[in-house]
């Protein structure tokens, strides 16, 4: 073996910023690192980023960015065009994740992986008004399609269709995955009548929906409690709606939280919820089965096959609808932490999906490296 395979991630999002698509990037490059591969990050740039930066075993390299839904990922290809990272031709293989970060890089002659967390185009329609924005990140889509060498997605139903709609392409199924040896069972009490939401404060998670749930479910159940962990643009109008609704004893906005807190929820709440109305394959669903806590969650393919209980899938958003979800789930005796555990450590295991990664880097480069 010769030489040092050299791999550069790049994401419009990334620490501090969370959700699920910053997480997987984290771990992917971490797990390179580890491997003795050469790894950067490529990505945006937010507030308390260089503290961040300072603390990881890779480089990280910033570009600006406009930290709003509508914006951001338009900003971020703006900016890397005008701001270009130099040293992109030092790299074997780049990997982008979802399509704006495809296209923040320049055309280059390197080795392309595009993994789709989501079906971006559909996200819009939540986001904006606009169906002309829509289509415009449809467009985007097509185009870092037609330029990544393979491509990689999370869920199983929109892998088939980015098959069938570009049969010339390598198309592949690799799912989310979890590190089971941070998200586990807990020795600590649960608390009764309790719940947690993880993810960010926009409109496409529906929180607000589910907030007007928590107000149902109050009328028979006093006690309820939902402890809300992230940040957002609609934190404010939440908030505002807690308060019109007199939920400031049930409904808790703790903010942003590190693995190691939230596992904490995870093991000390009843459930968790994700009333979303567009997910890819969501991170929080995998973290909260590893600690064996049970989740409602929106019934897209990959979800719909890890919750044993079907009476906890969400098939359309309604307030009425998740506020029997969640009675129904405070009404269940039945422990099975250990089964959801299992469940997700034989299909979604670390090691497991990211070496599925490192295959597909080592045959799209023709020389042979050194790895671990």
């Amino acid at each position: 073996m010769t030489g040092k395979m050299k791999v550069l991630q790049v994401s419009e999002y990334f620490a501090p910023h969370i959700g699920g698509v910053e997480k997987v990037v984290a771990e992917i490059a971490g797990y390179l690192y580890d491997k003795g591969i050469g790894v950067a990050v490529y990505c945006g740039k937010f507030k308390s980023s260089k503290m961040i930066d300072r603390k990881m075993k890779y480089k990280v390299i910033r570009s600006p960015l406009v930290n709003l839904p509508r914006l951001a990922a338009l900003s971020f290809i703006l900016f890397s065009r005008v701001f270009r990272y130099s040293k992109i031709s030092e790299y074997d293989i780049v990997h982008a994740h979802n399509s704006p970060s495809l296209l923040a890089i320049p055309k280059i002659d390197k080795k392309i992986i595009l993994t789709i967390h989501g079906n971006y185009p559909h996200s819009f329609k939540y986001l904006s008004k606009f169906t002309v924005v829509s289509v415009l990140a449809g467009i985007i889509e097509n185009i870092a399609i037609r330029r990544a060498d393979v491509i990689t997605v999370v869920n199983s139903e929109r892998a088939n269709e980015i098959k069938r709609l570009h049969p010339n392409k390598k198309v592949y199924y690799i799912p989310n995955f979890v590190d089971t040896e941070v998200f586990k069972p807990l020795k600590i009490n649960k608390e009764k009548n309790s719940l947690v939401y993880v993810g960010t404060l926009h409109a496409i998670k529906n929180v607000d929906v589910l907030i007007k749930s928590i107000s149902i479910v109050k009328s028979k159940s006093k006690n309820v409690k939902l402890y809300v962990i992230g940040d957002g643009i609609q934190k404010g109008y939440l908030m505002d709606l807690v308060s019109k609704l007199g939920l400031k004893n049930n409904v808790f906005f703790e903010g942003i939280k590190n693995s190691s807190e939230i596992v904490w929820y995870y093991n000390r709440c009843i459930a968790t919820i994700l009333p979303s109305s567009n997910e890819g394959f969501p991170l929080v669903v995998l973290e909260s089965l590893a600690c064996g806590t049970p989740v409602i969650a929106t019934a897209t393919n990959e979800v719909v096959s890890l919750i044993r209980d079907k009476e906890l899938l969400i098939s359309c958003i309604d307030d009425k609808l998740l506020a029997s979800k969640i009675l129904h789930i405070f009404d269940k005796n039945k422990k099975e932490g250990f089964e959801l555990r299992q469940s997700v450590i034989e299909r979604y295991g670390k090691k497991m999906v990211l070496d599925k990664y490192l295959h597909i880097y080592l045959s799209l480069v023709s020389k042979r490296y050194d790895h671990k």
